[in-house]
């Protein structure tokens, strides 16, 4: 096991869970993101994935979430909507599928033996309350969050 991959470890065990971070450059192309590991296999709860957001704000939600778990004060539901992660802005919870797993949560996949876990999708909607999924969602917008499970009804 070479140095960054016991520091990972480490990150584990001593906080319950690790947050990576992926940023693209010029040459990679695709959305910025975030996921979770550990949370599954500490908590017994899905992992997290998070696209589109600033480093800070991707890791405060991931970060969120697991304390959240980790003290017991909410439960999470896949296509369930939540308040509080995004100051006034509703999230939503969504399954995310096998290649969220395998092309994204590349650290994850590894974690758990390429076994398969689950994992969740953090979605949020644009300021003026459209989501990735509604038909005035610009692709921009829809392009950042890729979605990688099927959306549910947006609430009301």
């Amino acid at each position: 096991m070479n140095e960054g991959e016991q520091r990972f470890l480490e990150i584990i065990k001593d906080h319950g869970w690790h947050v990576t971070q992926v940023r693209n450059t010029e040459e990679q192309e695709g959305p910025t993101f975030s996921y979770s590991t550990g949370i599954y296999r500490n908590f017994g709860k899905p992992e997290l994935i998070v696209f589109g957001l600033s480093n800070e704000m991707e890791k405060w939600v991931i970060n969120e979430y697991g304390n959240e778990i980790q003290s017991g004060k909410r439960e999470f539901y896949t296509n369930s909507f939540y308040d509080g992660f995004l100051e006034d802005f509703d999230v939503c919870m969504i399954d995310a599928n096998e290649n969220a797993r395998k092309e994204y949560a590349c650290w994850a996949d590894w974690y758990y033996d390429r076994k398969p876990f689950p994992i969740f999708q953090c979605i949020y909607p644009t300021t003026s309350g459209v989501w990735p999924w509604d038909d005035g969602a610009s692709e921009t917008f829809k392009e950042s969050q890729p979605l990688f499970g099927a959306p549910p009804q947006t609430p009301k």
